[in-house]
């Protein structure tokens, strides 16, 4: 294509010069705007899978470490290092199998629900359509390999740290008072931290993707979409030919004036296309009294077509000038709108009076500038405006025509009527598209909203599971430990000391995953700077958030388990085996 391209400027350098390429791959154009986010999805699901293995770990570790006469007892007769190993590889791999086979029936539910939810064929949005997701033997082949890997991946380090132990030590050691080897209890506290860390991580990004999604909520469209319904329509070629534009202009009156006197319609307009619907056209243009720029540098706009009533029908604010009336036109004075953006970067921000050539700096169609609008976000809260220019539809018809009707209640009770005001001006002409703008407008964030929902679920759930892991290890150090426990209250150890010993351990492990958290949180949530809208990601008052609610709710984990500990009857402590 550059090669093109530079043939093209050598053959054609009047016209075609500093001309260049951009190529887009076509999975790119299909589905540009849901590959980040379905990334980030993927990111999540990954952590959460990494912290439900972290805690599985941590309990065959605990279960491990009871079952230390059985192990020593099997090497005393005869079992290898590889024997001891592969029985509990086999334990692990029997109980992800078990939990695989679970999911994949979760997920055959799961998949129906995600197709409801997700944002599905969307014009305003790259999104391929999806009816269904199919669980077939690529997926199934997946959720084995990914049931096997799970399985290795917790059982790997309790296998290996039982396969290795020394049958002589582990017969030695008395039952009574016997603890936990302190590797054993170091890997379960680092699998805990793990789990704080990975946690933090996910509520981090899914906070920044809540402040995300609020401020686009909160933000301003440059017009209101509540109470108005569209109706889009492509004029038929052979009835309205483009060398009869005549035909075009009388269809639209005609049909603008049954809209107007229909119950309820407080005004009706219309243009070629509509905001947040996915269709544009742009033009070049060159402003008078400036001197021509390249070809490569010719300034262009969004163009857009419009009847008078349209801007009063979407709420589009005048800033200067005046609309268009049915005074402007065919043959009389060419004018235009133009919005803010083109007024700022082009005409010095006062535009009402200048006037912008559409034509060639050989054979000029000028224009001139009547008005002022605000910025429409026609492509969605999170995309910067175009520079937009506004025409008159009866100076410059166009065969692609989208209707736009206000009404005082709900727009989609007017949707046979609207329909029926088209076919009223011509039974034959089709109809491919009628909604209220309401929907456009919730469209347009249904992809936001749907990936913050589903990564807030995630780090929800992942909280869930860290706080279970310090629990489990705090509790399994309660239980270990109570003889210990008994014999310091015997001595006069008073209960809130007690306490203070078990939360302060619980503590040192939540700062220490907060802390690595929030490093690591640091980091890879700058992979997600492309899908965050006003907010950095960095932003430190999320990452403060977040880092109180997990201390706070890791604390909580420990707290019980202390509370336990503080019960414990020295005497029955003393006995304690």
């Amino acid at each position: 294509m550059k090669a093109l391209a530079l043939q093209m400027d050598a053959e054609h350098p009047a016209t075609d010069a500093d001309n260049g390429v951009n190529v887009t791959p076509l999975r790119k154009q299909l589905a540009g705007d849901v590959e980040t986010p379905l990334l980030v999805l993927l990111g999540a699901v990954g952590f959460v899978l990494l912290i439900a293995c972290a805690n599985v770990a941590s309990l065959m570790l605990a279960r491990a470490t009871t079952r230390h006469k059985e192990i020593a007892a099997c090497a005393a007769l005869g079992a290898s290092r590889a024997r001891l190993l592969r029985q509990f590889l086999t334990e692990s791999l029997l109980l992800s199998l078990a939990g695989g086979a679970l999911g994949i029936a979760l997920a055959l539910w799961c998949t129906h629900f995600l197709v409801s939810i997700f944002p599905n064929d969307i014009a305003n949005v790259s999104i391929p359509r999806v009816e269904n997701i199919p669980v077939n033997t690529p997926v199934l082949l997946f959720a084995l390999a990914a049931a096997v890997l799970t399985g290795l991946l917790f059982g790997v380090v309790p296998a290996m740290q039982s396969a290795g132990a020394n049958a002589a030590d582990l017969l030695r050691e008395s039952s009574r008072g016997a603890s936990p080897s302190s590797r054993s209890a170091r890997l379960r506290r680092i699998l805990v931290v793990a789990e704080i860390a990975l946690s933090l991580v996910l509520l981090a990004g899914a906070g920044l993707l809540i402040e995300s999604f609020q401020r686009i909520a909160a933000g301003n469209l440059g017009f209101q979409a509540d109470h108005v319904l569209g109706v889009e329509v492509f004029l038929a070629a052979n009835r309205y030919p483009a060398n009869q534009p005549d035909k075009q202009r009388a269809f639209v009156r005609d049909v603008l004036a049954w809209m107007r006197s229909l119950p309820g319609v407080l005004s009706a307009g219309a243009a070629n296309t509509l905001p947040l619907t996915g269709f544009w056209g742009e033009t070049d243009f060159y402003v008078e009294g400036r001197p021509s720029p390249k070809p490569s540098e010719t300034p262009s706009a969004d163009n857009r077509f419009v009847t008078p009533g349209y801007f009063s029908s979407l709420r589009v604010p005048l800033l200067a000038g005046r609309d268009f009336s049915d005074s402007d036109r065919d043959g009389v004075r060419r004018v235009a709108i133009v919005d803010e953006t083109l007024a700022r970067q082009y005409l010095d921000g006062s535009p009402v009076g200048k006037r912008l050539n559409l034509g060639t700096p050989e054979k000029p169609e000028w224009w001139d500038v009547v008005g002022e609008v605000t910025n429409v976000k026609a492509f969605g809260l999170e995309r910067p405006p175009l520079p937009t220019l506004y025409r008159p539809y009866e100076q410059h018809p166009w065969p692609l025509v989208a209707f736009a009707i206000r009404t005082n209640g709900d727009p989609a009770a007017l949707l046979r009527s609207a329909e029926q005001a088209v076919w009223d001006v011509d039974q034959d002409q089709p109809i491919f598209r009628t909604l209220p703008l309401s929907t456009l407008a919730v469209q347009s964030v249904a992809l936001r909203r749907v990936s913050t929902v589903l990564l807030a679920a995630f780090a929800t759930l992942a909280l869930l599971l860290a706080a279970v892991g310090i629990y489990g290890v705090m509790a399994y150090q309660v239980a270990r430990r109570t003889h210990e426990i008994g014999t310091r209250m015997a001595l006069g150890a008073q209960p809130k000391d007690v306490l203070r010993l078990v939360l302060s351990q619980g503590a040192r492990l939540t700062i220490s995953g907060v802390a690595i958290g929030l490093v690591a949180g640091l980091v890879l949530t700058r992979f997600m700077a492309s899908i965050l809208f006003g907010v950095a990601a960095s932003d430190p008052r999320i990452f403060a958030g977040v880092a109180m609610v997990l201390t706070v709710v890791a604390l909580a984990a420990c707290y019980v388990p202390a509370r336990r500990a503080m019960r414990i009857d020295p005497m029955a402590a003393l006995k304690y085996e």
